[in-house]
């Protein structure tokens, strides 16, 4: 199971999932990708989901929602609706009677408006065909809008909201939209909650991702151990039909991010350049 934490704000997204995998009550990995994001020609959107961590094969549902979005230029919302048919298609036969089903939560901005989604695949009995469902929040209206900011949970560590940690964020935010505080002293809140629930819920395990995001453009991420920063891979990130997550590791392992003389450069980027055309570069929702 995982934590998800979403919040949609005024000016500013941000996601938190946590890295356990686990199966039959044991701890598999610490070291899980749940979270993935869509930039897209009118919005951006980051997803975090729950329950399925891992396919048999060891293939990460982040890893195969980049390469169901990959090749297709889409907006945020169809590119939803690509992602929830193809769940529905792909997963049920990966999922285990125990799970239930699979949960996507999705913190947004759709032209620039804060919006928050959930995609939903249940089952509620051993047996019964899945059923598929992408749903919208609004609290308030009309016209229908979001009142932010706004949190979305998910996963075995999200039974209860904690109005603590929201307070706490909440002003954080507000500083940091404001331009007096980093965007990495907020990830740190959501870390240290992360640990928290870590401690109480096994199934939660203590490292974390936490990524954030711009109304008006720039984010980042921060991977986390317990509450102390640390190095994790590049993100899955389809950018307007390409896989940039897949492009910027590639620079990062030819060395482009690393400070070099301008032959080395010149070498690694062109290294990189023949690796990223060798990539796929169309969809593929076939979950292995």
């Amino acid at each position: 199971m995982t934590l998800i934490v979403g919040v949609a704000a005024r000016n500013s997204i941000w996601l938190c999932a946590d890295r356990r995998l686990s199966a039959g009550g044991k701890v598999v990995s610490d070291d899980a990708v749940k979270v993935f994001s869509v930039e897209t020609s009118e919005g951006i959107a980051l997803l975090g989901y729950a329950r399925l961590g891992k396919t048999g094969v060891g293939m990460e549902p982040s890893l195969w929602m980049r390469n169901v979005l990959r090749g297709r230029h889409l907006t945020v919302e169809a590119s939803l609706k690509v992602l929830a048919a193809a769940m529905n298609d792909q997963l049920p036969r990966h999922i285990p009677p125990s799970l239930q089903g699979h949960v996507v939560s999705v913190v947004a901005f759709v032209s620039k408006t804060p919006s928050v989604y959930a995609i939903s695949l249940t089952r509620a009995f051993s047996g019964q065909k899945p059923t598929i469902e992408l749903k919208k929040f609004v609290n308030a209206g009309p016209p229908a809008r979001l009142r932010v900011p706004y949190y979305i949970y998910n996963g075995s560590g999200a039974r209860e909201a904690d109005s603590a940690f929201q307070r706490s964020v909440n002003r954080l935010i507000k500083r940091y939209e404001r331009g007096s505080v980093s965007a990495e002293i907020v990830a740190d809140q959501f870390a240290s909650f992360n640990l928290k629930r870590a401690r109480s819920v096994r199934s939660v395990g203590p490292n974390c991702v936490v990524l954030w995001r711009d109304r008006t453009g720039g984010g980042g991420g921060q991977y986390y151990s317990g509450t102390t920063r640390s190095r994790g891979p590049i993100t899955p990130t389809i950018g307007r039909g390409l896989d940039l997550g897949s492009f910027f590791q590639l620079l990062l392992a030819g060395g482009l991010m690393i400070p070099s003389s301008a032959e080395e450069r010149e070498a690694n980027a062109k290294f990189a350049l023949e690796q990223f055309n060798k990539l796929p570069d169309g969809p593929d929702e076939s979950l292995k």
